[in-house]
């Protein structure tokens, strides 16, 4: 970085997600998220754009489909879809971006062979209940889970699903007001789904029709 800027000709700016205003209330969740913006935010100003078009913009932004969306609320639980969290770093950003001992988890699939000790750790402090969704990795990674669980890994611990109709179900009627139910699984979707998206995809339907309950309320 400091070779840039000593040899070349274009400006260095520094940033944090800290450079974000205190009080814009914006859309999306999770630290990275507003690292994201404050990086938009510091380039408009370099433009010099109209600050408060900027605000508007970025404070409208609700973010990408499938990285940590939220589809809805019901009964005062939300409902995030973060299906492309196909790795144990993604979804530990995930979990890190919602209140601790608030998170019906959805989590689980097949193993690409990455560590994730990070996501275990993380995941002991903050979830609630997990559902875990069969694959490669979600045996070993659920008894490595009810270990640094410790005596609470069974009530935690709502099972393993080959069938995901049933998987969200368990989820959602497991939750209580002010819970999130976060799909965010950690691993691959190969086996039970075409792909990330069709999970994903699947995820927002099944939701769906508690979602329009809420409304009808």
């Amino acid at each position: 970085m400091d070779y840039f800027k000593k040899e070349g000709r274009a400006q260095v700016h520094y940033f944090s997600r800290h450079n974000l205003p205190v009080d814009w209330k914006l859309k999306v969740t999770g630290d990275h998220n507003r690292s994201n913006l404050a990086a938009a935010y510091e380039l408009a100003k370099l433009l010099e754009l109209n600050s408060q078009t900027v605000r508007q913009s970025l404070e409208n932004f609700a973010g990408v489909a499938f990285r940590l969306q939220t589809i809805g609320c019901f009964n005062d639980i939300g409902v995030v879809n973060d299906t492309t969290a196909t790795t144990p770093t993604a979804a530990e950003i995930a979990l890190k971006s919602f209140p601790e001992k608030k998170i019906i988890w959805i989590a689980g699939g097949n193993s690409k062979g990455l560590p994730y000790q990070g996501l275990l750790d993380t995941a002991a402090k903050r979830i609630k209940k997990i559902v875990f969704l069969a694959g490669t990795a979600t045996k070993t990674f659920r008894q490595d889970l009810c270990e640094a669980l410790g005596e609470k890994g069974g009530e935690v611990d709502l099972g393993i699903f080959t069938d995901f109709k049933k998987a969200v179900e368990v989820a959602l009627v497991n939750a209580q007001p002010g819970d999130i139910v976060l799909l965010s699984p950690g691993f691959t979707s190969f086996g039970m789904f075409e792909n990330e998206f069709d999970r994903g995809r699947q995820f927002n339907q099944l939701v769906e029709p508690y979602l329009q309950s809420s409304h009808e309320k």
